[in-house]
């Protein structure tokens, strides 16, 4: 059976309530390939987590954004998104929502920026040439003002965040950062 779709009031009282927008920053070291490969990536990150009872909701949720993936562990069900693309999504229907917090309403507009940016430099198509061999960095056409201003998002999306400050202690490292 098919969930029905909720209404974009709701659905946007829900994104807010129990939604968390992050930037995942990944550093990945290729050791074994010879010489010290590093690639860097950003990705954002959507997730709501609601107890088990609420499985139906969160059916009917994932139908109404258009996208998203549902996990169950334990206790809790997890509607997650990862893709900028389908980030923009719930951009469109929180872009006009009145948010009770302003710091809920901050922390979606440096979400949202954060997006934008990485779709702007997300052009780049992967090898795929007899010949030409490996990937081209990740990083070799990605704007240097752009990739500063997503380390600067991530600081500053860092006080709406209940993490450790040891969680962020690596990426003010010189091999953290690609620039």
């Amino acid at each position: 059976m098919s969930a029905q779709p909720l209404s974009n009031s709701l659905v946007c009282k829900i994104l807010e309530e129990n939604g968390c927008f992050s930037l995942i920053y990944r550093r990945d070291r290729h050791l074994d390939r010879g010489g010290r490969r590093i690639y860097f990536y950003f990705r954002p990150h959507f997730a709501i987590t609601m107890k088990n009872d609420k499985k139906d909701l969160m059916e009917q949720l994932q139908t109404s954004i258009g996208c998203g993936k549902i996990s169950q562990s334990g206790q809790q069900i997890r509607l997650d998104i990862f893709s900028p693309k389908d980030a923009k999504r719930i951009i469109s229907l929180l872009r006009k929502h009145d948010f009770a917090s302003l710091e809920n309403q901050r922390e979606f507009e440096l979400w949202q920026e954060a997006v934008e940016i990485i779709l702007r430099n997300n052009k780049k198509p992967i090898n795929t040439e007899k010949g030409k061999r490996g990937f081209v960095s990740t990083w070799a056409n990605f704007n240097q003002r752009d990739l500063k201003r997503l380390f600067r998002i991530r600081e500053e999306m860092r006080k709406y965040k209940k993490w450790k400050k040891n969680d962020y202690r690596w990426t003010n490292t010189l091999l953290a950062r690609p620039y």
